[in-house]
């Protein structure tokens, strides 16, 4: 009996025997399952119990979304079209290497659809060195990393614990694949980007989910969710979404996605007030990015939207921001404002490598201030004076230190680019900060070169 070429990466048949007749390939000796499309009927998945559920369509009925959401905000993400969709027999699926000293626990969280039984080694290892020695390339996958995998402690996985993880190179990155341990465990849907060192990173752990727009904007409802929760207990996102800036006048300085945390690798998403800042951390999520960026701009009506995505295909990150490339998708590329601690500070994208500004950070500045007290204070590296213009207004309204004349002073040290040293003395003029004194670097000779004047 012919039986067509397995088309999943580290896949093969083991001499299983269908609808009554033994397979031929016995050269195959992997001990995974296979999942094939024989003629006689749906795609079928060995030792699955039930066919293969295919996406709900448009308009219809579909299984809860999210537990998070109420209903009334699914049926907001129910009502978005569906571009795209990727079932679970559309998938490639990918397996992992085998477990050191035998095969993994069952109970780390995944669901068991094969129990392995003896068989041979076919673990290859990765063509791409250069990485750490905890994690060089193996024939194995080691126990400890197995636990964190399978107790969902670590959501990726890197290239060099996949078997023949050359096939991958085939597929285009944030190609869609099912991910199973060697022995048949299910770990997840992932995202692939074969050139990166974390070749698949995990979304969701139900293999057999249908995955289309509506769970990207699900994954992006709950996120957004989550910081109206830190602040309204009680809150209903369909009535303060589209109402938030322009009706109630709201402006918000936060960051609204958070990559992994929110289950959306490789997404970064900051609420700047009237401006939107994204950044895509991997050419992964990139593909998806149509999607986000149109449900973005209905929640939020921003005048100004921000990208900056990366570009170098193998996604290195010690370049200073160079592997990114900025993009103004809406409105013009002007400068981004963020109000903190009554203090506002300016800054422009194109300047910036990651972040235009630390918002993560606020608490502590807030916790800075208390502790200064009018001190003298050295900045190193200071973007564009969060925590210095922070430190200096404290010290404007604190009595000087006893047994010193005059204001106390505020140094900082300026080790970015020159661009943004005119950002902090434009910020220091604007929060009333004059008694601040900086130096471009080493050879200016200390700490004595105050702010220029600077016209508005």
């Amino acid at each position: 009996m012919k039986f067509r070429a397995p088309r999943e990466v580290g896949l093969s048949l083991r001499g299983r025997r269908i609808k009554g007749s033994p397979t031929t390939l016995k050269s195959y000796n992997l001990r995974s399952v296979v999942c094939y499309e024989p003629r006689w009927g749906a795609p079928r998945l060995w030792g699955a119990r039930r066919p293969l559920s295919t996406c709900p369509p448009t308009g219809g009925k579909a299984a809860p979304l999210s537990s998070f959401l109420t209903e009334q905000e699914l049926q907001t993400v129910r009502r978005r079209p569906v571009t795209f969709c990727s079932s679970f027999e559309g998938r490639v699926s990918v397996v992992l290497k085998p477990v050191e000293g035998g095969s993994g626990p069952s109970d780390g969280g995944s669901t068991t659809r094969e129990p392995s039984s003896g068989g041979s080694t076919t673990g290859v290892p990765s063509p791409n060195g250069g990485t750490a020695s905890e994690h060089r390339p193996t024939h194995f996958l080691p126990l400890q990393r197995y636990h964190q995998l399978a107790k969902h402690k670590h959501s990726y996985v890197y290239d060099f614990e996949i078997t023949s993880i050359g096939k991958l190179s085939e597929y285009e990155a944030g190609e869609l694949v099912n991910v199973y341990f060697h022995s048949g465990e299910e770990l997840g849907i992932g995202i692939v980007n074969r050139r990166s060192n974390l070749a698949i990173r995990i979304i969701d752990r139900d293999v057999r989910k249908s995955i289309n727009d509506h769970f990207f904007l699900t994954k992006l409802y709950e996120s957004v969710k989550r910081r109206f929760h830190y602040l309204y207990r009680d809150v209903h996102l369909c009535k303060w979404m589209y109402s938030l800036r322009v009706r109630n006048g709201i402006n918000m300085y936060c960051k609204m996605v958070s990559s992994t945390s929110d289950g959306l690798p490789g997404l970064v998403v900051y609420s700047l007030g009237k401006d939107l800042y994204i950044r895509y951390d991997n050419l992964a999520i990139q593909r998806f990015r149509s999607i986000i960026e149109k449900e973005l701009d209905a929640i939020f009506s921003p005048q100004n939207i921000l990208c900056k995505r990366i570009a170098s295909k193998k996604e290195k990150r010690a370049q200073q921001g160079k592997e990114y490339t900025l993009e103004t998708i809406k409105g013009d590329h002007s400068d981004v404002r963020h109000c903190e601690n009554g203090l506002t500070f300016y800054n422009q994208v194109s300047n910036t490598t990651y972040i235009p500004f630390h918002v993560e950070n606020k608490r502590d500045r807030l916790f800075l201030r208390s502790v200064c007290d009018g001190a003298n204070v050295l900045c190193v590296n200071g973007n564009v004076g969060e925590y210095l213009i922070n430190c200096a207004a404290v010290s404007e309204v604190a009595p000087s230190a006893s047994g010193a004349s005059g204001a106390s002073g505020v140094s900082i040290l300026l080790c970015e680019s020159a661009k943004n040293a005119s950002y902090v003395d434009r910020n220091v003029k604007r929060n009333g900060c004059e008694q601040v004194r900086r130096s471009s670097g080493p050879s200016a000779g200390g700490f004595t070169e105050p702010f220029a004047p600077m016209l508005e």
